[in-house]
C-alpha cells in the first residue's frame, strides 16, 4: 500500500543527495507537471537511495546506486514488476516498425542499441514527451497483457546479454565493425 505524499521532496546528504540532484535536473517538472506523488523514499547504508511516484495507474521509481542511476516504471496493477525507460523505448520501436518474432536480427539490433540506462537526457526527455503512450501500456485494463510482452522481450535481451558475455568480442548479429 502506498501512502501519497504532497509535498516538496527534500533530500539528505551522501546517496540521498545525489538523488535528489538528478530528480531536479531529469524528473522533477515532468512527474509534478503530470501530477504524479511521492509514495516512498528511502536510503538504505551500501544501497543508495530510491523515491517512488505513483500516478496515473503508474509507479515511476528512481534509483541511487553508487552515483548510479536507474529510473523505472511499473503498473499499480501488476507489483513488483519494473521496466527501465529504454527498454520501453525499445518495446515500442519494436512494435512501431511491426517486427516480428521470426526476424530475430533486427530485434537484436533494437534491443542492442536502443536500450541504455545511462542515456539520463534522453530517457527523461523520453518520459515526458511519450507520457501518454506509456500510461496506456500500463493501464488497467491491459496492464496484465502488457506485462506479459515487456516479459517475452526482456527474455529476448537476456539471451543477447548472455552471448554477448560468451564471446564479448561478437556484435550483434547483421553488425559489421567499421575499419578504421
Amino acid at each position: 500500500m502506498h501512502c501519497k505524499k504532497k509535498m516538496e521532496i527534500t533530500f539528505g546528504q551522501g546517496w540521498e543527495q545525489g538523488l535528489g540532484n538528478f530528480y531536479k535536473e531529469y524528473y522533477k517538472a515532468t512527474l509534478n507537471g503530470l501530477g504524479f506523488e511521492l509514495s516512498e523514499k528511502l536510503e538504505g547504508p551500501g544501497m543508495g537511495a530510491l523515491i517512488i511516484f505513483v500516478g496515473h495507474g503508474m509507479l515511476v521509481r528512481i534509483i541511487n546506486d553508487r552515483d548510479q542511476y536507474f529510473v523505472s516504471i511499473g503498473s499499480e496493477m501488476v507489483k513488483g514488476q519494473w521496466w527501465d525507460i529504454g527498454f520501453i523505448m525499445s518495446y515500442f520501436k519494436i512494435i512501431d516498425d511491426n517486427i516480428s518474432r521470426i526476424d530475430k536480427i533486427k530485434r537484436e539490433k533494437i534491443l542492442w542499441f536502443t536500450y541504455n540506462w545511462e542515456n539520463y537526457a534522453d530517457n527523461a526527455k523520453y518520459f515526458s514527451t511519450h507520457f501518454d503512450r506509456i500510461r496506456q501500456l500500463f493501464h488497467h485494463d491491459i496492464a496484465e497483457d502488457s506485462t506479459k510482452n515487456l516479459k517475452k522481450l526482456m527474455d529476448e535481451l537476456r539471451k543477447y546479454r548472455q552471448k554477448k558475455m560468451n564471446n564479448p568480442e561478437a556484435e550483434p548479429r547483421g553488425i559489421k565493425k567499421k575499419l578504421s
